[in-house]
């Protein structure tokens, strides 16, 4: 499982709402976690093997948990193509500590 999040979310994950589950997010051998700092508002990408899902944050910024899912192999490449790009303009977060300490 691969997470990419936005510099301020994650700043507020790592020093308040959800330190101690970020850290066990970190901890896991089949999870990732990244952090976009140029990525203001990411999409919620669902990108598995047999679906593909986006949320995108309407123009007022407040996300709706409205999603688009799609089970069609297009659909498929395109949500690995979107999670693919946010992937390459993140860097990965090792530790909870490191990451406050730089951003």
């Amino acid at each position: 499982m691969s997470l990419i999040l936005p510099g301020p979310i994650l700043k507020r994950w790592a020093e308040e709402d959800y330190r101690e589950h970020t850290m066990k997010l970190l901890n896991m051998e089949n999870a990732k976690l990244m952090v976009c700092k140029d990525c203001e508002k990411i999409p919620t990408i669902i990108a598995a093997d047999n679906f593909m899902g986006v949320a995108l944050f309407p123009k007022e910024g407040t996300f709706d948990r409205k999603f688009v899912i799609s089970f069609e192999p297009g659909a498929l490449a395109w949500g690995k193509e979107l999670y693919d790009y946010y992937e390459k303009n993140s860097e990965r977060v090792e530790s909870i500590d490191s990451y406050i300490s730089t951003a």
